[in-house]
């Protein structure tokens, strides 16, 4: 389990959007202490900022290359994970392993809250070439590649998109959505498209929350988090819950569903969030014949402000890197994907209402929480039987037990991070 916060837009009081996000990290780590990292762009023709290392996000702050953001640096949009390291799906202790995730040149960076099951990645990194060993890098591999489709192809598919980057960006998440079939994602991918224009792109399934906050009036910013508790925690630890007094809206992100979010020159607070519907509209079996789609490589279009060398590795200095990635040699079924909401300038009004309404009845809400327990508890042991029954036909494989096994430890860290939080909770 891990925790991913953020914000787009062009701040109108940074000091304060620092402040919180600051504290959105710190919080974060409720979900995760074995790494923590940030990306981010500047505004305008400003700098990429990027670091990350294998400490928690509480100890991460303190550091100088997190406070050097505040000091003549304006980011009109930031990425930032806590990482609560799965098992077998890369070490901390190899930098590489940890998040965010970024394009060769820097210009993309991605968060994932989750895991991806060992059949999908598998399957997925013949077809994708990836860097490390952690699970999450292959949605980033996916998402690039979704400039390899021709223009017509992307149009014919998403009637509503004429604008060839938008298409193919689109691609590439339509094909995360059909490979990734039983993977847990809850993801933020940001992008500097040019020296003006930000794009993010949020989604998440069933499996992992993924909430928004929408500070445009206070501070002309969305923000996003992991959890309404991390944010109640963290506004209140910023302090600004004395300088705003109003409501803040928050919106848990719908499953199913994906958002971009922009901002530029002409539209600094994001005036504009554009919806798309996720369908299935088939299943089948997938599989990989060709070569590998190999890491695109693209010198960086601006400055890099980090700390981390070609195998991202602490280095001591800030500077300027070009980066080589150097790639491990590493589907299963298809879903379809559609685009078809348009343009959506305002979060629903009964959103913020229906968060409170499920805390308002406390007593209520802890008997449905025990039943969902019971629930969790029985869908266990008829897992336990079921392995049991397909031993006996000698059908079960090594493979399918210790996918299982991985299931339930994530299952086992998403329940201790709870315990974590709601101790933590004031």
């Amino acid at each position: 389990m891990c925790g991913i916060a953020g914000f787009i837009g062009y701040s109108k009081n940074y000091n304060l959007s620092f402040r919180l996000v600051t504290q959105l990290f710190a919080e974060s780590e409720i979900r995760g202490i074995d790494a923590a990292g940030y990306w981010g762009t500047e505004e305008d023709a400003g700098s990429i900022v990027y670091h990350k290392e294998p400490i928690k996000s509480s100890d991460f702050i303190k550091k100088s290359v997190w406070k050097d953001l505040i000091d003549g640096i304006n980011l009109n949009m930031l990425l930032v994970h806590a990482r609560g390291a799965s098992t077998g799906v890369g070490a901390p202790r190899d930098n590489r392993n940890n998040h965010p995730f970024t394009s060769s040149c820097k210009s993309i960076g991605l968060v994932h809250n989750g895991r991806i099951p060992d059949i999908e990645y598998n399957a997925l990194t013949k077809r994708y070439e990836v860097f490390s060993r952690c699970d999450s890098e292959v949605l980033l591999r996916i998402f690039e590649a979704g400039q390899h489709y021709k223009q017509e192809d992307c149009i014919s598919f998403l009637e509503n998109e004429s604008e060839e980057h938008i298409c193919n960006r689109l691609m590439g998440l339509r094909d995360i959505w059909s490979y990734i079939d039983k993977g847990h994602m809850a993801v933020a991918i940001g992008e500097r498209v040019n020296d003006d224009l930000r794009q993010l792109f949020l989604f998440r399934n069933k499996h992992r929350s993924l909430w928004l906050v929408d500070m445009r009036k206070e501070l002309g910013q969305i923000f996003f988090c992991s959890t309404p508790e991390i944010w109640s925690i963290a506004f209140h630890a910023s302090g600004l819950h004395k300088v705003f007094k109003n409501r803040i809206k928050l919106v848990e992100m719908p499953t199913e569903e994906l958002w971009m979010l922009s901002c530029s020159q002409d539209n600094p607070h994001v005036s504009k969030i554009k919806k798309y519907d996720i369908t299935t509209t088939g299943r089948h079996v997938w599989n990989h014949e060709g070569e590998q789609i190999k890491i695109p490589q693209r010198p960086p279009v601006t400055d890099i402000l980090t700390k981390l060398d070609e195998q991202e590795e602490l280095i001591g200095t800030k500077k300027e890197k070009k980066y080589k990635n150097e790639g491990y040699a590493n589907r299963y079924y298809g879903n379809g994907y559609t685009s078809n909401n348009g343009y959506n300038n305002s979060f629903d009004e009964d959103d913020y209402d229906t968060l409170v309404s499920n805390y308002e009845n406390l007593t209520d809400g802890i008997d449905k929480l025990k039943d969902a327990c019971d629930d969790i508890y029985k869908v266990l042991e008829d897992v336990i039987e079921a392995l049991k029954e397909k031993q006996k036909e000698g059908r079960l494989t090594m493979q399918e037990l210790q996918e299982t096994h991985k299931q339930i430890e994530t299952l086992e860290l998403d329940l201790e991070g709870s315990i974590r939080l709601i101790k933590n909770y004031k």
